[in-house]
């Protein structure tokens, strides 16, 4: 049994400052474990006085919701416990009001009466070393006590007060005005203050708030998992543990620089994460049911080079990575459209040609071949690419990546809009969307719809799966040779059957949500 076990720091699931109930169940318990502190604790956390604001209760909530959360759904998961002074008591992302101080002490009353079990934080100067927060975890003694509660997951849900929409920042270094950067190079982003009731907050609250309703009514999942998480190696050689929970669907807005018009995609769900490239140990994205059913994903192809071309006034390309000839003997015609892939894509993001080439090298993994690729072969490619699209010559190396994931994300939103109007639950990962095989001919209306709307024309899509659906479809056309394609597709990409724990989390959806 895990009680038996050391706490594992790294199996740990992030703070929630948000967490919230409207479960009189848990609510009394929680006010049954605040009543059992003793009453100086309680004194000390709640001073009496005319101005003393009363917020030990509403902080212990906030605790142990997520305690009980991780009780339900992996009781051997530790919950990362913050106890620096970083975020503040008034702020937009802060909801509750809960203040560092308050915390700490909530945090230590659990311990020192039996609630909770506690490991410090891990701190080291030494660059390969993680340093985390502090970490808790439910005692037997809470244990005990939520086995009598009448309540589910499902029970909690977010503060109503949490904004949906994030704005953040570079954290600039005092001295150089520079932003700063993490231990691995990145430049590290804070989260700026803002009006929520200015306008445009508002809009895309209330498509956000319609949005998340339906996910919170919709069983999303992997069919090919035993447990509520996966672990999987992302291209940086990173262990990652992804959780595949119902506290794992909710969708922000983030946008960055402190611009509305940088970045600006949803993220937040679980999906967006999983990875499916057939070079992953598991591809797991193909993997996901929509309320118990298969799932295709339609991406926009070449989008962002795309957008860039219809803005210059030409037609969309079908394949902006092929050029019809080889440019350097080293790497052949697959190999060839890969680079190009992923030169473009640096090109986009990086403020110069320069940068771009060492984001390209720094990208590939440890001993790939591409790793060799020298500066004067990298030139050689972006000529090859400027001199096939002249238009994106000025945009190559100007830092336009952020501006053009403003402009998808305004794709994706009219996307979102109608899907929900229309009660279609449908997942995003920025340029593709996955949906319900069942639903994948009002999704390629959606999609063309929106582009309308944003571009004033039509973008390619492609399927990253062919559904027997979508075969058997095709014989409307009376078009022997699609059919035949398509139905061989779908043979060779069929995911198999699901897991006894995919059905039975669909089943116990069923039976608290549905």
């Amino acid at each position: 049994m895990y009680f038996n076990q050391p706490i594992d720091r790294y199996h740990s699931s992030s703070f929630d400052y948000s967490a919230h109930t409207d479960s009189k169940a848990l609510l009394d318990a929680i006010k049954s474990i605040w009543l059992s502190f003793p009453s100086d604790t309680r004194a000390a956390i709640d001073p009496v006085g005319r101005n003393a604001k009363k917020a030990g209760l509403p902080t212990l909530e906030v605790v142990v919701l997520q305690l009980f959360r991780l009780w339900i759904t992996e009781p051997e998961r530790c919950l990362a416990t913050p106890r620096g002074n970083y975020l503040r008591v008034k702020s937009i992302y802060n909801p509750k009001g809960i203040s560092p101080e308050k915390l700490r002490m909530v945090l230590d009353a659990l311990e020192a009466n039996g609630f909770t079990e506690t490991i410090a934080h891990s701190h080291s100067d030494n660059p390969a070393h993680t340093n985390t927060t502090s970490r808790i975890r439910g005692s037997k003694q809470l244990f005990r006590l939520f086995e009598d509660i009448d309540a589910s997951e499902f029970d909690i849900k977010e503060d109503p007060n949490t904004p949906l929409v994030k704005l953040n920042k570079f954290d600039l270094d005092p001295r150089t005005g520079e932003p700063k950067k993490n231990k691995s190079g990145q430049k590290i982003t804070k989260p700026e203050e803002f009006d929520l009731k200015l306008p445009h907050v508002v809009q895309m609250t209330e498509v956000l708030r319609a949005y998340n309703e339906l996910l919170r009514r919709t069983h999303i999942s992997l069919a090919n998992i035993d447990k509520p998480y996966i672990i999987r190696t992302n291209n940086k050689g990173e262990t990652q543990n992804i959780k595949i929970t119902s506290a794992s669907k909710t969708v922000r807005r983030v946008f960055s620089r402190n611009d509305w018009e940088c970045y600006g995609r949803f993220t937040g769900g679980f999906w967006q994460r999983v990875g499916d490239k057939d070079t992953d140990e598991t591809p797991y994205r193909r993997h996901i049911r929509i309320n118990n059913e298969p799932t295709v994903e339609l991406d926009y192809s070449s989008l962002h080079p795309n957008i860039l071309t219809v803005k210059a006034g030409l037609d969309p390309i079908d394949d902006i990575y092929t050029l019809g000839y080889q440019v350097d003997d080293q790497f052949d015609q697959t190999q060839q459209r890969i680079i190009l892939k992923g030169l473009i894509l640096n090109l986009l993001n990086a403020k110069s040609h320069k940068a771009a080439y060492g984001a390209f090298k720094h990208d590939q993994p440890t001993g790939h071949p591409f790793k060799t690729l020298k500066e004067e072969q990298f030139n050689k490619y972006v000529e090859a690419i400027i001199k096939k699209h002249p238009h994106l010559e000025n945009t190559l190396g100007a830092d336009q990546g952020v501006r053009l994931m403003y402009l998808d994300s305004q794709i994706i939103e009219q996307i979102i809009v109608l899907a929900t109007t229309n009660n279609i639950p449908i997942l995003t990962v920025h340029d593709s969307v996955i949906c319900k095989e069942r639903d994948e001919e009002s999704l390629r209306s959606f999609m063309k719809i929106a582009t309308y709307k944003i571009l004033s024309t039509q973008l390619n899509f492609d399927s990253n799966r062919v559904s027997m659906m979508r075969a058997v479809q095709s014989t409307i056309q009376e078009d022997k040779e699609l059919f035949e394609d398509l139905y061989n597709k779908a043979l060779k990409q069929d995911v198999g059957p699901s897991t006894d724990y995919h059905k039975q989390q669909w089943e116990r959806f069923q039976r608290l949500v549905l």
